[in-house]
């Protein structure tokens, strides 16, 4: 699958967790998708610089380190 096909796909699960007030980890995320955590950051660029050129709220900001979430419980 090409980088524009896995945005789309992060772009749609990004939706549904603003809509839910959730927030992800990088390896939900990850694994939602089947791909690696490693390269994830590649695959979210996309989806920040459309929502820059829209002016709409980046949703990558959903996307936190599972470190982050440690802290918050």
């Amino acid at each position: 699958m090409q980088t524009a096909e896995r945005a789309a796909q992060i772009w749609l699960l990004l939706l549904l967790s603003a809509r839910n007030h959730q927030t992800l980890t990088y390896g939900m995320l990850a694994e939602l998708i089947g791909v690696s955590p490693v390269g994830l950051g590649q695959l979210l660029e996309p989806v920040q610089s459309y929502c820059l050129l829209k002016s709409v709220p980046p949703l990558i900001v959903l996307v936190v380190s599972s470190k982050t979430v440690s802290a918050w419980t």
